[in-house]
């Protein structure tokens, strides 16, 4: 990459961080926070009114609860789209597995070698992401492939891809910045698009 690409290319990941950054203030903003509040409002409302109505103070705590289950399954869905838990936990395996079973349409994961192997944060956190922004451009049943090959972490997605200008940028992107690269076939010998990832490791 030329010097001016380097530059755009930081350039665009320092602005999709702040607008990441913005969207979770505003998910947390108009999801969870609002739910807190009105919990503490039926809660509130719950003990003022279970010596008068215990009944009416019993199912106020029943939709509290309820309420308590779907403000977790939130957060959970948004520490997904920060940090995936299991990526943090268990490695890309695990973690991109988790994905599929969220995914819309079909996937089909190989993970070659000890699928249980740790890489850098980063390197994990791009390959992730990456494969992620693949699927969700995908138009249909998509296949992924990560491995390692020559001191290299490597990711392919191939299949009903969508050729998606933002996202095949994004992903552009974050290969660029530790210093990988990524091809992008569309010819017709490549059945569709086929996105080849490979980032050094040393």
């Amino acid at each position: 990459m030329s010097e001016s690409e380097v530059r755009a290319s930081r350039a665009r990941i320092v602005a999709a961080t702040h607008a990441a950054r913005r969207g979770i203030e505003r998910e947390l903003h108009d999801g969870p926070q609002q739910h807190l509040v009105a919990m503490a409002v039926t809660l509130r409302l719950a003990e003022s009114t279970v010596d008068t109505d215990p009944e009416a103070a019993k199912k106020m705590l029943e939709d509290l609860r309820q309420e308590v289950q779907a403000t977790i399954r939130h957060l959970r869905d948004l520490a997904h789209s920060i940090y995936p838990p299991l990526l943090a936990d268990r490695g890309l395996g695990e973690a991109l597995q988790g994905a599929i079973g969220r995914a819309t349409v079909d996937v089909n994961l190989t993970v070659a070698g000890d699928g249980n192997r740790r890489y850098p944060q980063e390197t994990e956190a791009a390959v992730y992401f990456s494969c992620l922004e693949a699927i969700d451009a995908a138009k249909g049943p998509v296949s992924l492939w990560v491995g390692e090959e020559d001191g290299c972490l490597l990711f392919e997605a191939w299949g009903a891809l969508a050729n998606d200008a933002p996202a095949l940028t994004n992903i552009a992107d974050r290969v660029d910045t530790l210093g990988g690269t990524l091809v992008v076939d569309d010819t017709e010998e490549a059945h569709g698009l086929h996105l080849r990832g490979v980032i050094p490791l040393g």
